[in-house]
């Protein structure tokens, strides 16, 4: 499950909660390279993989967007940073 948050800030202070409180991170905060979403994955207690990601680079409402197409040289500079 994915939960959108507002800015990237919002996950750096998720990853100091989640720290503080013993949440398991289990990798980030990075930056999905080629999308450029800021991104954390965390085990909640119950067992649930959960994301958090800023909805900046995710949200797409506007009714006339355009889908982004990423080329080849794009994917091979890699998934993510950090």
């Amino acid at each position: 499950m994915t939960y959108a948050t507002d800015q990237r800030e919002d996950i750096l202070r998720a990853a100091d909660i989640y720290l503080e409180n013993g949440v398991h991170i289990e990798t980030g905060p990075h930056k999905h390279a080629i999308q450029g979403s800021f991104f954390l994955y965390a085990w909640e207690p119950a067992g649930n993989r959960i994301e958090l990601a800023n909805a900046g680079a995710r949200l797409m409402l506007a009714p006339d967007w355009e889908p982004v197409v990423w080329t080849e040289a794009d994917r091979k500079k890699g998934q993510a940073w950090g």
